[in-house]
C-alpha cells in the first residue's frame, strides 16, 4: 500500500533525530530532525484554482527520496508497515539536504 498525502502535505520518515549532538528515540523533543520524503501531496490552491507544486526551490520540485529538515513540533505521526512516519504541511520543512559540490 502506498500513502498520498493530500494537497499541501508531505508524508516523512526518520533518518535521524539528534538533541545536543547525540541520538534520540524518535517522538521525544528534538532539536533537529532529519527526514527523507516517503511521498508529496499535489500542493495547494491559489485562490483562482491553479494548483502549486511542492517546490524545494522556485521550479524544482520535492520528491520522494529527498532528504529534508523539519520545524520543531508542526507534524502528525503514524504508523505504516511497522515503520513510524510524519505528515507535514509545507510550511514546516524548513530545509533540505543539497548533494555536495567539490570546488
Amino acid at each position: 500500500m502506498r500513502i498520498q498525502p493530500r494537497n499541501e502535505y508531505v508524508v516523512l520518515k526518520v533518518i535521524e533525530a539528534k538533541k545536543h549532538g547525540g541520538i534520540i528515540v524518535p517522538g521525544q523533543e528534538t532539536e533537529r530532525n532529519l527526514l527523507t520524503v516517503v511521498s508529496v501531496g499535489q500542493g495547494g490552491l491559489t485562490v483562482d484554482g491553479r494548483r502549486m507544486p511542492i517546490e524545494v526551490s522556485d521550479g524544482v520540485p520535492l520528491k520522494s527520496g529527498d532528504v529534508v529538515f523539519l520545524k520543531q513540533g508542526e507534524y502528525e505521526t503514524f504508523e505504516h508497515q511497522k515503520v513510524q512516519h510524519l505528515i507535514v504541511p509545507q510550511s514546516a520543512l524548513i530545509g533540505i539536504e543539497l548533494p555536495q559540490v567539490n570546488d
